[in-house]
């Protein structure tokens, strides 16, 4: 598809800009090929605050590609939805990304925080039960201790 890579600017420009019509455009795009334009646009619909958006992120769960069913519960989380935390509390799993071989340390680590900031966001007691898990959990790396300590705390 020659028109993705402005697809997926165009997205990132709509849901930046907290463009309303753009809700439309990103839920059609969430059915479409390409994994990162679904994740896009499923931050995108997060982004937004689109509450009505909800009901198709939770869909997302399902999505074949990790980042999708990962942004999709982020994007849930902003709205302040629990129902992509199961998914969340997996993100804070370190060994829950072993079949990831090509994903760097790094990278790892910025999806594991993603996670916590999430869950923050959320009211469920589950969520801070998670968060209270990852601020002691001793292979957890001192960033991402810090970070979910300070969202667990009352």
């Amino acid at each position: 598809d020659d028109e993705l890579p402005v697809r997926v600017h165009a997205t990132i420009v709509l849901g930046d800009h907290k463009s309303k019509s753009a809700a439309s455009v990103m839920t059609e795009n969430l059915k479409h090929e390409d994994a990162y334009l679904r994740a896009v646009s499923a931050a995108g619909l997060g982004g937004l605050g689109d509450v009505s958006a909800a009901p198709r992120l939770s869909e997302m769960h399902g999505d074949t590609a990790p980042e999708v069913r990962w942004a999709s519960a982020a994007a849930l989380a902003r709205l302040g939805d629990a129902a992509g935390l199961d998914v969340l509390v997996t993100m804070l799993d370190a060994s829950s990304y072993a079949e990831f071989r090509g994903m760097k340390k790094d990278n790892i680590e910025e999806n594991m925080l993603n996670a916590v900031r999430a869950l923050c966001l959320l009211e469920d007691p589950r969520a801070k039960e998670a968060l209270l898990k990852a601020s002691t959990h001793e292979e957890s790396t001192p960033s991402l201790r810090a970070a979910a300590a300070a969202c667990a705390s009352p």
